[in-house]
């Protein structure tokens, strides 16, 4: 018997290797665990879609377990593939950051079930963000439009000057009311308040 109940993991770079795989003797430790009585718990900044092929991996679709999605914003049971908590952006706050990105011609980027929506989906950093989930790349003219419900993540990908800029004055604008950090040099997240990994 294990004296944890429950094992939380991040994925990148603790969970998964370089090739953003788990090894088979990460695997195998894992699978020791849980037999010893604990809990599994992935938990990323990634959308759960990008979380999930490494849940099946585990055997968390039949053995059970949980995704925590977004940085927190999603908590998803594993063996159902339902959510059991989640926190959306209000959707007041959307035209206000969409056009901050357009005057400053920032890429956006978000999540839709199987895939993700971009204005600049030739960007090099959002075609990375793509590839880091393994999810297809749609491209969308009217982002604000093409947003889904409900929304519980908006990233602005550039370069790290811009970008930082970007953060200090959408924090002046919108800080109070949603949480919005660089989660990486050329990754912005706006996130609902209160949501952090």
């Amino acid at each position: 018997k294990s004296p944890y109940r429950v094992l939380v993991f991040d994925l990148d770079g603790t969970l998964t290797n370089s090739q953003k795989e788990v090894s088979g003797r990460t695997r195998e430790a894992v699978m020791r665990a849980r037999a010893a009585g604990c809990e599994i718990v992935l938990a990323s900044g990634r959308p759960v879609d990008g979380i999930l092929p490494v849940a099946r991996t585990l055997s968390m679709d039949t053995q059970g377990g949980y995704v925590i999605g977004l940085n927190g914003a999603i908590i998803v049971d594993c063996r159902t593939g339902q959510p059991v908590y989640e926190r959306e952006i209000p959707r007041r706050f959307l035209p206000g950051i969409c056009r901050y990105a357009r005057e400053h011609e920032i890429p956006l980027l978000t999540y839709v079930p199987g895939g993700e929506i971009s204005d600049r989906p030739e960007h090099p950093e959002v075609i990375r963000e793509a590839k880091w989930n393994n999810l297809p790349l749609i491209y969308t003219e009217n982002f604000e439009a093409s947003i889904p419900d409900p929304v519980e993540n908006i990233m602005l990908i550039d370069h790290p000057g811009p970008l930082q800029k970007a953060c200090e004055e959408l924090n002046r604008l919108y800080g109070e009311e949603l949480t919005i950090y660089c989660s990486s040099p050329c990754f912005m997240e706006v996130l609902p308040k209160g949501v952090h990994k």
